[in-house]
């Protein structure tokens, strides 16, 4: 078997050896080569992604919202487009943890704020949330890391949803999340300097521009504050991130994934006592 040869850091052009998953020179994590059999961290690290585990979380949860209801579409969510965008009743959405400004503000329900980030409201609203996931999830993997992806996406997405809980917005989806990972690739671009950097500043922000204009346009049926809020909460953490050093990316990963874990738990209690006390359970 020939041996694995140097590659071209796609960034700056310096050699890489094989075996290195960072560029030194720039820092940018080009991925680990597989050389024999890989133990089994090796070969987690190797094909499992922040963007691919949360897109399976993400069928998961639709799944079981599926299977909850008894049906992918209900009657009350319309015909055509609206349909695909909205499939499930708004009462399967409240009980699976959609942000609901009665029930955050009058109930304090909080967690709602994370467990809506792993709803979508059809199948449609699901597919190309979770095609647009795991591009910009790569690529934001690639100048941050896995952990430091999964802190943007967890503060973006909670941070989208304060801001449509003020704005009295019903809402649910991974979009406000999504948006924070782009515009922290958007943040690191234009720091870094790059020739690709550029290249991928420049492609990344029309697709931005056009994403929140579409949000404006069609505010009855995408929540275009989350996407906004969403986008300059992913910018500013990953600002500060990239000057952070590793033992607080670490502390922020783990307590975001603790948060995540909370909310989720207090989440599955709410479901499985449906209805609440509150609405007369």
């Amino acid at each position: 078997m020939a041996a694995a040869r140097p590659r071209l850091c796609p960034r700056c052009g310096n050699l890489v050896g094989s075996e290195d998953d960072r560029c030194y020179a720039c820092g940018l994590r080009l991925g680990t080569a597989g050389h024999g059999l890989a133990t089994v961290r090796r070969l987690f690290r190797k094909h499992a992604s922040t963007s691919g585990i949360l897109a399976v979380s993400f069928g998961l949860v639709f799944l079981g919202m599926v299977a909850m209801q008894g049906a992918l579409f209900v009657p009350e969510s319309g015909t055509g487009l609206r349909r695909l965008l909205g499939g499930f009743s708004a009462e399967t959405l409240v009980r699976c943890g959609a942000q609901l400004p009665y029930c955050i503000g009058e109930q304090g329900e909080v967690w709602r704020l994370v467990t809506a980030m792993f709803l979508h409201g059809g199948l449609l609203h699901l597919l190309f949330n979770t095609y647009v996931l795991l591009q910009l999830g790569r690529l934001c993997a690639l100048y941050f890391d896995a952990r430091r992806t999964y802190v943007i996406f967890f503060v973006s997405g909670v941070a989208g949803f304060a801001g449509s809980f003020l704005a009295g917005k019903f809402s649910v989806g991974a979009s406000g999340a999504i948006l924070g990972l782009a515009g922290a690739i958007l943040a690191r671009a234009r720091l870094s300097g790059g020739a690709v950097d550029r290249v991928i500043y420049g492609q990344l922000l029309r697709w931005v521009v056009l994403i929140v204009v579409l949000g404006f346009l069609l505010s009855g049926v995408i929540d275009w504050v989350a996407h906004l809020v969403g986008l300059v909460a992913g910018a500013g953490i990953g600002a500060l991130l990239i000057r952070e050093r590793a033992p607080l990316h670490a502390l922020f990963f783990w307590g975001s994934v603790l948060l995540t874990l909370g909310a989720v738990t207090m989440g599955l209690v709410y479901c499985l006592s449906w209805p609440p006390a509150y609405l007369g359970g």
